[in-house]
Formats: C-alpha cells, structure tokens, sequence
C-alpha cells in the first residue's frame, strides 16, 4: 500500500513540475504578461497567444466581430486582421501568408505571436532552454512628414517610409491610404 501511495505521489508531482516547466513566458519590453483566461500554448511549432490580451499590451485598440469570426487590432500606422481558421493575416490591407491560422481554444481568440509581435514593429526572441518569448519595441513604426497633406505612420528604416504603413489627412486624422511604402511612393 505504502509503495502505490508513494507512486501515486510521484506521478503527482512529476505532472505538476511537466506542467510547469512547460509554460510559455511571454516579456514584453521587460515586463512578465499575464494571460489570465488562456496561457500561450505552442501550435505547430507556433506560439499562439491570446488576441485580446496580446493587441492590448501592443497599444493596439481590439475589435471583434463574432459574424465573421475576424479579430482585429489597430494602433497608429498599423492594422492586423485575422480571421479564425484562415491561413492569412492582413497587415495594413496587404494579405499575408502565415503558417498558423488564429483559431480558437478553450473560449479564446488565440492568434500568432511572432508575426502579430512583427507587424506591429517588435522585435521576437525565443529562448528554448526556459522557454521565454522576449519582445523588444524596435522603435520602428514612426510618424514622418509625407507632403503638404498628409503624414505618415509606419515602418521606416534610417527615418524614411519602409514597409507597411499608412498615409493620414493632416487636417482630420482619418487614414487616406495604407499599404507598403517606399520612401515618398506606395508600393502596394
């Protein structure tokens, strides 16, 4: 009896130290997130973590629309759509392939970290060994002036529009265009 107590107990503690050590750590400029509903699971060799809780730590204001199964996340310069089940994340209306479509798991939106993380100008790190997702604000989305109109929010590279960005009316604030630019031209 004693011998099946102590390997009941051992398999107990065996599956809760599995369980720990198989826990995603997601860092964000130095602070630990949280993820409270769902915790970041790995999905064909993909991070996946929670929208919701992901855009917001981004600075990235959530929309989700339930009739179409698309979570949305938006901030100055920057627009991801995914929609559940679909291999395709559009950032700034440009489609993108992606490995891992967003899907859904015990009730959450669960979505890619790395290119979500990318596209809003963060730079990814993974460190196998504790399993630990580092990410580091690039500082690559910036505001630039674009012309006597408009300015700029996007990715630029030595203070000038490149990659994915958007054009805004000096005057309203209102996105005039977004797709990919390249110094003073949009290329798609």
């Amino acid at each position: 009896m004693k011998k099946v107590i102590l390997l009941l107990a051992f398999f107990i503690l065996s599956a809760h130290t599995t369980f720990a050590d198989d826990e995603i750590s997601v860092i964000l400029n130095g602070e630990k997130l949280e993820f409270t509903q769902q915790s970041p699971i790995i999905v064909d060799n993909r991070t996946m973590v929670p929208m919701r809780a992901i855009f917001e730590a981004l600075g990235a204001d959530v929309v989700w629309n339930a009739e179409t199964k698309t979570a949305q996340g938006t901030a100055p310069g920057v627009l991801v759509s995914m929609t559940i089940g679909e291999n395709k994340m559009f950032h700034n209306t440009i489609p993108n392939d992606i490995d891992v479509p967003a899907q859904i798991i015990n009730n959450s939106t669960m979505i890619p970290l790395r290119v979500v993380s990318e596209a809003f100008g963060v730079d990814v790190a993974w460190d196998a060994s504790t399993k630990t997702i580092t990410l580091t604000d690039a500082e690559k989305i910036k505001k630039l002036p674009w012309n006597d109109y408009c300015y700029y929010i996007g990715e630029t590279e030595n203070d000038v529009a490149s990659g994915y960005g958007m054009l805004y009316d000096k005057d309203t604030n209102e996105v005039t265009n977004s797709g990919v630019f390249n110094d003073t031209s949009i290329v798609y």
